[in-house]
């Protein structure tokens, strides 16, 4: 299993550390839409959020996927780290979700939420440059979906 990488450091110092999730089921990536009451409003991105104070990754990432998706989730390994134009550190995780689940968004927060294939995600408009950023370092094999 090959390192978490950075991409290029844009602030010196993350203001606030976050979590993302990538779930797959087959080929298809877990993606919402960010509703109209958050950061980025309509932005098409993988979930996650926040990590709270006295948090470590995995607590916030079952914690985040549990308030927005209402989803059980197995933190399975971190993927990668980024940090955003703003300051964001992201810390991009594979999740396993647990079992079969029904997935009911909390629409403060998610407004919709699907499976698609990659091309598909990329697609989407508007797409969080963060999440193109992801996309396009695991399309150039820097780390591996399993």
């Amino acid at each position: 299993m090959s390192e978490p990488t950075w991409t290029p450091e844009i602030a010196p110092t993350p203001t606030r550390r976050a979590v993302v999730a990538v779930a797959l089921q087959g080929p298809r990536l877990l993606v919402i839409r960010r509703s109209q009451f958050v950061r980025a409003p309509g932005h098409y991105c993988f979930p996650g959020g926040g990590i709270e104070p006295g948090e470590n990754c995995e607590e916030a990432i079952v914690r985040e996927m549990r308030e927005e998706l209402t989803l059980d989730v197995t933190p399975l390994r971190q993927l990668w780290v980024s940090r955003t134009r703003s300051g964001f550190e992201l810390n991009w995780w594979q999740v396993d979700v647990v079992e079969a689940q029904e997935i009911v968004p909390n629409m403060e927060e998610v407004e919709w939420w699907g499976w698609c294939r990659p091309a598909e995600f990329l697609a989407f408009h508007p797409l969080l440059p963060s999440n193109e950023d992801f996309m396009q370092a695991w399309l150039k094999k820097e780390f591996v979906l399993s």
